[in-house]
This record gives structure tokens, C-alpha cells and sequence, in this order.
């Protein structure tokens, strides 16, 4: 009979690059058990930390049993180390920034739940009775929806591993979505806000006026404005293909797409601009275009620039008028103005499988309309 050694390391490249060590095993039916992290980059290195794991019977992680949460939750979420990012990324896309925001909500609000209860004996009414308390903590529903859906996506791959039987956080129902809606300002509002002749009253520099200005009439998130850059700029629209993220950088849109947006012609020679004292770099920067502003920035320059032209923070607050408002104005003006949906969808980036093919392939031509309306933002500010 042909001996067969008792385990097998096999190298597993990682989404980041990075390169690791597995192995596997056979189980006490002589099937063969899925994939273990050593933890080591080199095979020697992994093979005895297998030899070391075999002389303690371990080289079988125990299944269930009382493994705690808070081990199970070991490097997960961590790019570089969660073996589930590593199998998810070769079936779906998964973005650092997700990973990032789902280990926040892990270390914020399920671990200081869970971290100590073995995690075969959470239950569907534990989970329900957590959700519960978020109320009573002050926090919002939208958070322990949130963090519903991290725990899930957790149980489930135990699920997959074996380690549970079922997941116990299928069958709890989310907290109903109290979502508020985004404020918008009025017209007459927006011709103050970008009146020429206040300009230097009402924003400290000019690339705070046009960073808002862009996103006003373009309808352009706000990573989305910090994320563009000289090769961004076209003639006479925005190749809008990245994001700018304060703790990952230039990373992909929100949709992980790309879109085209029409620009007016006069805002566009004010980035053009802009691009060549940059040095092509990031447009919206203070460092010669190496890395753009912060979001917040951007931001408490709007605040700024309300409390100028009389619209106090209370008034602000309780019209829940935020910088992503923009976005909001930029719709309903093209909606008032007759733009179809489909070229708006194609303009904001609110893909929708009913979106036709014609707006799917970029002519400027065809948005022309679109432009027609942006000049009247434009002109109430007399750019030029």
C-alpha cells in the first residue's frame, strides 16, 4: 500500500499579491478537509509548523466545539490575511474599502457582542435581541442593519466551513429602514452660493469654489471630485473611473465602473487650469496635484459658504443639506428640465439594468441637452 504523508502545503496567492502557505489533510473518514493558513511564506517554514500542529493533534482544527467568536474572527476583514476575501475575490468583487468599513463594524459593534460566546451556541434570539439594542444605545437603525449584514456573511462562510450547522442570523429580520431623506438647495440659494462677484467673501480659494461648483453640476460624489486628475479631463467631459479614499487611496467607483460627464465648456478651461498648475496631478490639491484635499475640506467650505448667504447650521441640519446634496440638486434639475432617465442614470452613475444601449457608448453629441442645462447653473455664476 502507497504511504501518503499526512498533510500537503500548497502555495495561495492572496487578492493583495501577498503569497502564503496551506495545507491540507484527511479526516477520520479519509476525506479530504479544505484548505488551512500556516501563516508562512515559505514552504519550510509551513511544513514545520504542519510537523509541529501533527506532534500536538491539532493538525485538525477542531470543528465548533468551543471556538469562541472572537477566534473565529481572527484576521478577518484584514485584506492581507482573511482566507474568505481571498475566496470571494476569485468568484465576486470585493473592494477594500467594503473590507475596511466591515472590519470597523466588527471590532465597533459585533466582536464587543459575541467576541467571547462560542460560536456554535449564538442563536437566532440573541442575534434579534442585539439588533434590538442599538436602539437603546442611541444608535441608528441603518447601523444594526449594517452590522446584521456583516455577522450574516460571517455565519454563513462558518456555515461553509463546517463549523456550525446553520446560520443562526438568516432568519432575524432587519430593523425597518428609517433612512432620511438627503436635503436640496434652492435655486436661488445656489445663485448666491456661486455669485462671481462674492466669490472671494464666500470661499477662501478657488479650488474650494470649483471643487463645489463641479459637483453641482455634475452631480459627482465627492471622492469622485478629489479623485480627479489631469488624464480624468477630456474634451469637454470628466472620465470618471476612480475615487479618492482618505485611508485606501484611488480606488474604484462606487459602482466599480467607469462613466463619461459632460462638462460645460467654460468650467471646463477653469480645470484645465487647474490640471496645469497641478502638473496634471490631482486637480482639487494644495501640493502641486501629489494628493488631493481632504473630503472634509470640501465640505466645511460649503458650511462656510451657507452661513455666508444666511442659511444658519441649525437650518442646515435640519434640512439635512450635506455636500452629497449636490448630487441631489443635479437630479432634480435635469429631471425639471425634461432630461430623460436614461441620460441621467448615464450622467450620475446610477446603473440600471433598463438603461439602453445608446447611452451605454459615449458621444458628447447626445448629451448636449444636458449641457444646455448645466450653463444655466453656470450662468447664474457668470463663469467665464
Amino acid at each position: 500500500m502507497r504511504y501518503r504523508e499526512p498533510f500537503t502545503v500548497y502555495k495561495r496567492t492572496l487578492s493583495s499579491g501577498k503569497r502564503i502557505f496551506y495545507y491540507y489533510t484527511y479526516d477520520e473518514n479519509n476525506k479530504r478537509t479544505n484548505g488551512f493558513s500556516t501563516g508562512k511564506k515559505t514552504r519550510s517554514a509551513a511544513k514545520a509548523y504542519c510537523f509541529e500542529l501533527l506532534r500536538q493533534g491539532k493538525l485538525i482544527p477542531k470543528r465548533g466545539g468551543n471556538l469562541t467568536f472572537k477566534v473565529y474572527a481572527t484576521d478577518w476583514w484584514d485584506w492581507d490575511k482573511c482566507e474568505y476575501i481571498a475566496y470571494r475575490s476569485k468568484r465576486r468583487t470585493i473592494s477594500k474599502s467594503y473590507a475596511l468599513t466591515a472590519r470597523h463594524t466588527l471590532n465597533k459593534h459585533i466582536l464587543p457582542r459575541f467576541g467571547k460566546v462560542p460560536i456554535k451556541t449564538i442563536t437566532t434570539y440573541d442575534i434579534e435581541k442585539w439588533q434590538d439594542s442599538f436602539s437603546d444605545m442611541g444608535l441608528a437603525n441603518a447601523t444594526a442593519r449594517l452590522s446584521l449584514t456583516v455577522l450574516r456573511v460571517m455565519l454563513k462562510e462558518a456555515v461553509r466551513r463546517k463549523l456550525i450547522h446553520t446560520n443562526p442570523a438568516k432568519a432575524v429580520t432587519p430593523l425597518k429602514n428609517e433612512s432620511k431623506v438627503t436635503g436640496i438647495l434652492k435655486t436661488s440659494e445656489v445663485e448666491k452660493l456661486f455669485d462671481e462677484k462674492n466669490k472671494e467673501k464666500l470661499w477662501p480659494t478657488e479650488i474650494l469654489y470649483l471643487g463645489n461648483l463641479l459637483a453641482a453640476c455634475t452631480g459627482m460624489r465627492l471622492g469622485e471630485v478629489l479623485g480627479v486628475r489631469g488624464e480624468s479631463l477630456k474634451d469637454n467631459y470628466i472620465l470618471v473611473d476612480k475615487q479618492f479614499n482618505r485611508t485606501l487611496g484611488l480606488t474604484d467607483t462606487k459602482s466599480h465602473g467607469s462613466r463619461e460627464v459632460i462638462i460645460p465648456t467654460n468650467l471646463y478651461k477653469r480645470l484645465q487650469k487647474l490640471s496645469k498648475q497641478n502638473s496634471n496631478g490631482y486637480l482639487f490639491s494644495r501640493n502641486g496635484g501629489t494628493s488631493p484635499i481632504q473630503g472634509d475640506v470640501l465640505r466645511n467650505a460649503l458650511q462656510h459658504a451657507m452661513r455666508e448667504i444666511g442659511i444658519t447650521d441649525e437650518e442646515r441640519k435640519e434640512r439635512r443639506i450635506t455636500f452629497h446634496s449636490w448630487r441631489h440638486y443635479l437630479n432634480t434639475t435635469l429631471r425639471s428640465n425634461n432630461i430623460t432617465d436614461a441620460k441621467l442614470r448615464a450622467m450620475v452613475g446610477h446603473a440600471n439594468s433598463q438603461m439602453t444601449d445608446h447611452y451605454t457608448h459615449f458621444n458628447p453629441d447626445d448629451y448636449k441637452d444636458i449641457q444646455k442645462v448645466q450653463n444655466k447653473i453656470i450662468k447664474i455664476s457668470k463663469v467665464g
